[in-house]
């Protein structure tokens, strides 16, 4: 009995060598895979991990965590099949992110988790959705490293979140048309709308000069701004809607910050 003790005893010493030996050698196995639902991002990120400097490989195309841990490249994903940004969160150590083409995102949270991010391009294609088409900037606000944004055919009307941010010198944000169903009431004997300008602007925009352009179906309006307050009088009669761009530009020694969006809003006459 005492001599099959001393056996298994041996043979269970070996197993935990061996065991061990196996972890260290194979450890992707035993680490926890990111979840990268998009195949186009998924393979991005692959290309990303096994271009890094460590050299490391993928197994079964299942990237783990810590491997996008150790990206510190340069990271470009673009693609209008692009749905989801999930997994992106991982990529703690890159510092410039380029992102284009992507029609189909909406959820941009994911960049949020880069923390190491300085510089951000983000392109929009001319947007195909109908209706309301606004794309949220909250996941900027915990990106304390960013220096530069820049974002093309991006609808926001909110830039509050970098109201979080102390280091960025560059912001450049320029929106496509913004189509809204709600529509304005106008008073036929006044032709005139009155709006509250829909935009909040960040802390470095203090100062900036705001410019606000309109026009309706047959030709350009002359609008006034005030505490707030857009003015569009002259409405043509035969309008079914108005278009408002507005602009707000800052450019000093200390950093540049530019703004620009336009929106449709539909009007319903009134006697």
């Amino acid at each position: 009995m005492k001599k099959w003790v001393k056996i298994f005893s041996v043979l269970t010493i070996v197993g935990m060598v061996l065991g061990g030996l196996f972890y260290t050698t194979n450890g992707n196995a035993n680490e926890e895979s990111a979840y990268i639902p998009d195949p186009i991002v998924r393979e991005t990120l692959i290309k990303a991990i096994e271009a890094s400097e460590e050299n490391l490989v993928v197994e079964n195309e299942l990237p783990t965590i810590s491997q996008l841990e150790k990206v510190n490249s340069y990271v470009n994903v673009h693609g209008e099949q692009i749905r989801s940004l999930e997994g992106m969160e991982y990529l703690k150590n890159v510092k410039e992110l380029q992102a284009v083409q992507l029609t189909n995102v909406m959820d941009y949270r994911p960049i949020g988790g880069m923390t190491s991010l300085e510089w951000i391009n983000l392109y929009q294609p001319s947007a195909n959705l109908e209706g309301i088409n606004e794309t949220s900037l909250s996941f900027v606000k915990n990106l304390k490293n960013l220096q530069g944004f820049h974002a093309a055919n991006f609808n926001t009307f909110d830039l509050t979140p970098f109201n979080e941010l102390d280091n960025v010198t560059l912001i450049s944000v320029m929106g496509d048309e913004y189509r809204t169903d709600i529509p304005q009431i106008i008073s036929k004997s006044e032709r005139k709308v009155n709006i509250v300008n829909p935009v909040k602007l960040s802390k470095q925009f203090e100062g900036a000069l705001i410019e606000v352009e309109a026009s309706d179906e047959q030709r350009e309006l002359a609008p006034s701004y005030k505490n707030e307050i857009i003015t569009i009088p002259d409405v043509n009669l035969e309008s079914s809607s108005v278009t408002v761009r507005i602009n707000a530009n800052k450019n000093t020694s200390v950093g540049e910050y530019n703004y620009s969006i336009s929106f449709n809003i539909p009007l319903k006459w009134q006697d």
